[in-house]
């Protein structure tokens, strides 16, 4: 409850923004590396200027938030335009302030190191599964493929999908395998269904281990609020 939801979509927001640097070279590596055709590698240039773009909208939401903290609110001119709104103004440049805020971890040389880092960690990871994958199902591509295919099933993370990405990851990880002739579009699809089911297990037996924890750590706190 003391976070706000807006802060919170934020800081989610920011995740992906470090994530989509990782990806962004990982497709300009796939482009320089793999034989993909001409109309393949334009569009793997479209992507990393898609990220810059949004990297860049984050640093300028951060920016308009220390400037507007910095002044009062009766100098605030989106506040004096919202305002002609009532509540319902003043709430919205409430929101818009926390959502900045949670921007902010572009603007700290700390956070963003640490955040690529961990961001690095986890697609090596993931990187080493699909490669994993890939030799289990008797595919023989190259670490640029394995590149390609997290590259892939990244960008299409940027587009709006269903819950745990079903029908956006198997048609970006199949087009990954299609597209540089690694492997028949049966064979892509049924890779694509196998790593799209090892990737939801894992997540949703963490996230059961996580919203247990929760809610015994919430429990334990009302029982102690009651003896106290």
């Amino acid at each position: 409850p003391e976070v706000p939801f807006s802060f919170a979509v934020a800081t989610v927001l920011a995740n992906k923004l470090f994530d989509l640097l990782t990806v962004m070279v990982f497709l300009l590596i796939a482009a320089l590396t793999l034989p993909l055709p001409s109309q393949a590698r334009l569009a793997l240039t479209i992507v990393p200027a898609i990220c810059l773009v949004l990297i860049g909208g984050a640093f300028g939401a951060s920016a308009w938030r220390n400037r507007e903290l910095a002044r009062s609110r009766d100098d605030s001119g989106l506040l004096r335009i919202l305002g002609r709104l009532g509540f319902v103004g003043s709430t919205a440049y409430d929101i818009l302030l926390e959502f900045a805020h949670g921007l902010s971890t572009l603007t700290s040389a700390r956070r963003i190191a640490r955040a690529l880092f961990h961001s690095a960690c986890s697609s090596a990871c993931l990187v080493v599964t699909v490669w994993s994958l890939m030799r289990m199902l008797g595919l023989h591509g190259s670490l640029s493929n394995a590149l390609f295919i997290v590259g892939m099933i990244g960008a299409g993370s940027i587009l709006p999908s269903p819950p745990t990405n079903a029908g956006t990851h198997h048609f970006f990880a199949s087009m990954a395998l299609t597209l540089p002739e690694v492997a028949s579009s049966d064979v892509a699809f049924s890779f694509s269904l196998i790593s799209h089911a090892s990737e939801v297990i894992v997540v949703a037996i963490v996230g059961a281990v996580c919203l247990i924890g929760l809610d015994w750590r919430k429990a334990k706190r009302e029982v102690e609020a009651r003896e106290g």
